[in-house]
């Protein structure tokens, strides 16, 4: 999703208008949902301030907003280059058997086997959206 969709996803799922969220953003009453249309349309892109302040509203952490948006019908070559970045990071490895994520660093072994266990033991999908979406708030 690119982030103007995170916005407006977050923002219905916290059932607030576009008036409200940029009231609690700090924008005059007059232009308040004017700035968050420009920032869902994609015509405006929020501030550091402005996004760690709409990480905090809609309860997200900041880096559920600033994740990149990885469209492989649309950007096949930016997935790819990511996964290059993986590799050249050390965490991901080619084996006789194919891919797989190397877990060596112990804090990031640590946040893989929390995610591992999220995904198996929450109960729903929802659930484990909100898990995610909120990790290390």
């Amino acid at each position: 999703m690119k982030l103007g969709e995170k916005i407006r996803y977050f923002r219905r799922k916290k059932e607030l208008t576009q008036k409200k969220l940029g009231i609690l953003l700090g924008f005059s009453e007059s232009n308040a949902d004017t700035r968050i249309s420009q920032y869902e349309a994609g015509i405006r892109k929020p501030s550091y301030f402005v996004l760690q302040n709409l990480s905090h509203q809609l309860d997200v952490a900041m880096h559920t907003l600033e994740a990149p948006d990885i469209d492989l019908q649309q950007k096949p070559l930016e997935a790819m280059h990511i996964l290059f970045a993986l590799e050249d990071a050390g965490l991901i490895h080619f084996t006789d058997s194919g891919i797989f994520i190397a877990a060596a660093d112990k804090k990031f072994r640590r946040r893989l086997l929390e995610w591992e266990k999220m995904h198996t033991e929450l109960p729903d999908a929802e659930s484990y959206n909100n898990w995610r979406y909120r990790y290390e708030k």
